[in-house]
């Protein structure tokens, strides 16, 4: 519902003190949060308002602005759900069972998947023939992706985490006392350094009854090597310790996961942490207005190649995430998983809705070298 909010103008002159008091206590306690006053006007306003120069106006000349807000919805019973979905076009065949559905799907996360199935994006009636069956079969669609995302996703982290400790380790630990990335000098970005060591200090905090971290407590003054740190990392402070790194460290490890440039590792990993982030939380993954930051950095090759492929979609992520697998079977794998996906969902879901372009078979398949 869109209500009016005023804002009041109220001329007055200087000797009305009293009035404006009153006034302002009249309009606030009736919820009118915007008043203007007004003590003295231009000589060419009095004249133009009919009013004589330095006199005063009647309290009747209140003058106002409106500005449309945006009243928040109120709730409704699942049993309600159902019919505004009806109301607004969508056809369903047993609302018994809509409403079991719809009290275990919140009904924003419902009818986000059927964003693309509007007449209007900004408008509430749904085309014609939309069905809430074929609507929560693209939600298990989301669901089923969502899920197995999240193996591929989770070697990749395995595989940085290993990477990234060993090959600093391997540049600057080898001397006693094997603690240089302790020292903010070991690193470029100072920024994010800190940043990194601020929230590994925070983790310690939060496991600090599990063994390793206890160990390391009581042996080694509360210090730990950076393979053990890595550990207490999360994906996206992971890809920040690698940013802070010397372009020489950088190199290295973008060599041994993929022989690849720094700059492209370090977007990589930026991605994959963000569709990380979307998996673990639940997060839709299936609609066109969901644009995937950073964009992903691929060839201008494979692009030029691939003119259909848009970099900010959730199929170019996909490219990258099995592009840092560790292993070519790790590669076959989520490629044959994914594939196997999409075929069955075919039918109902809108290949634009996550970038997926109509040769993704052979794109996926040409992905594993």
């Amino acid at each position: 519902m869109k209500r009016w909010e005023i804002t009041f103008i109220l001329f007055v002159n200087r000797k009305s003190k009293n009035l404006q008091i009153f006034v302002c206590f009249l309009f606030t306690f009736f919820s009118y949060r915007h008043i203007i006053m007004i003590r003295e006007l231009p000589k060419p306003l009095y004249v133009l308002l009919g009013a004589r120069a330095g006199g005063f106006l009647r309290p009747s000349y209140f003058y106002f602005i409106g500005e449309r807000k945006m009243e928040l919805k109120g709730p409704l019973s699942f049993s309600q759900q159902v019919k505004r979905l009806q109301e607004h076009g969508m056809c369903i065949s047993d609302p018994k069972d809509a409403e079991r559905k719809l009290s275990k799907i919140n009904y924003y996360r419902f009818t986000g998947y059927a964003l693309s199935l509007r007449g209007d994006r900004e408008g509430n009636r749904y085309v014609s023939g939309t069905d809430f069956d074929m609507v929560y079969r693209l939600y298990l669609f989301d669901e089923e992706l969502r899920n197995a995302l999240k193996l591929p996703l989770e070697r990749v982290e395995i595989f940085a985490r290993t990477q990234i400790s060993y090959w600093f380790s391997m540049a600057k630990n080898k001397k006693s006392p094997h603690m240089a990335h302790y020292k903010e000098e070991n690193f470029y970005n100072k920024e994010h350094y800190r940043q990194v060591m601020d929230s590994i200090s925070r983790e310690e905090q939060h496991r600090n009854g599990e063994l390793f971290v206890q160990h390391h407590k009581e042996k080694y003054e509360d210090k730990m090597p950076l393979w053990v740190i890595v550990e207490l990392l999360s994906f996206s402070n992971l890809s920040k310790l690698y940013n802070s790194m010397w372009i020489s460290e950088k190199e290295s490890i973008a060599i041994s996961m993929g022989n690849i440039h720094e700059d492209t590792l370090k977007n990589h990993l930026r991605c994959l942490s963000e569709l990380r982030n979307r998996c673990a939380h639940g997060a839709r993954l299936y609609g066109k207005d969901i644009r995937y930051s950073p964009p992903a950095q691929l060839t201008s090759q494979f692009l030029i190649k691939n003119r259909d492929i848009c970099n900010t979609t959730l199929f170019a992520y996909i490219i990258v995430l099995i592009r840092r697998q560790p292993s070519i079977e790790c590669k076959r794998e989520t490629v044959e998983m994914l594939i196997d996906i999409f075929k069955r969902y075919e039918e109902i879901i809108l290949k634009s809705e996550i970038g997926l372009p109509e040769r993704y078979e052979y794109i996926l398949n040409r992905e594993i070298k």
